[in-house]
């Protein structure tokens, strides 16, 4: 009997479950869902587009090649200037006969100088303005690839953030889970050896019967040798 009290005084000792608290955890503090998404401003379809072209916006590119054209102006004028300087000496060499030609040679020459000057100015305009024209439409392109560009870093960053958030948010479930787990194996354990100890504790008791009668029979045999030996 004493060995089964002293079993009994083991029962319900030796265990300290964790609380609500402990096992839920503080609550999970991941990022918001603006840090998550994120603030891109890109630029506005007027910043992309640019001002619209005009001969505003070409001038500077067509002075650029108009004065690139100056040097071949100035020897067109040259060549002109000494033509018609050696047509005045041959008419003054010639005679009479020979000047009244003068003047529609020097005319003629004067004629060809400026249209030679002039073909070099017009098609310096419209190298200008197709470079204008192209540079216009390559400086648009190179903001629109910008743009572009920046978004798509802007995106690969935001799938980062939420890829790490999900990372993180998992493992912190996964810790709780943890947590959960071991507080069920322990208490497992802990019910186990529980029950064990209730089964020892019942074993010494069913034996109280036989070990009472045991001892009933001891004493019994010791009573009836004592008046044996008084007897004899």
């Amino acid at each position: 009997m004493n060995r089964a009290g002293e079993v009994a005084n083991t029962l319900g000792r030796g265990y300290d479950s964790m609380s609500r608290g402990e096992l839920m955890g503080d609550p999970y503090q991941g990022a918001s869902r603006q840090e998550l998404l994120g603030d891109y401003q890109g630029a506005t379809r007027e910043e992309l587009l640019g001002d619209p072209f005009s001969m505003e916006t070409a001038q500077p590119f067509m002075d650029i090649y108009q004065d690139a054209m100056n040097p071949a102006v100035r020897e067109i004028e040259e060549q002109t200037m000494r033509a018609q300087n050696d047509a005045r000496s041959r008419a003054a060499r010639g005679g009479g006969a020979f000047g009244s030609r003068l003047g529609l040679m020097e005319a003629e020459t004067a004629g060809r100088g400026a249209q030679a000057a002039g073909d070099l100015r017009a098609g310096a305009a419209r190298e200008g303005l197709n470079f204008a024209s192209g540079r216009y439409d390559t400086d648009r392109a190179a903001r629109m690839a910008t743009e572009q560009q920046m978004r798509s870093q802007f995106e690969q960053d935001r799938a980062s953030r939420f890829g790490a958030e999900d990372v993180m948010r998992g493992q912190f479930e996964q810790d709780r889970a943890a947590r959960f787990g071991a507080e069920d194996a322990a208490r497992t354990a802990y019910e186990t050896n529980e029950a064990s100890r209730i089964q020892q504790m019942d074993a010494y008791q069913s034996m109280a019967p036989l070990i009472s009668d045991l001892q009933r029979q001891a004493a019994s045999g010791l009573i009836s040798s004592g008046e044996a030996q008084k007897t004899a």
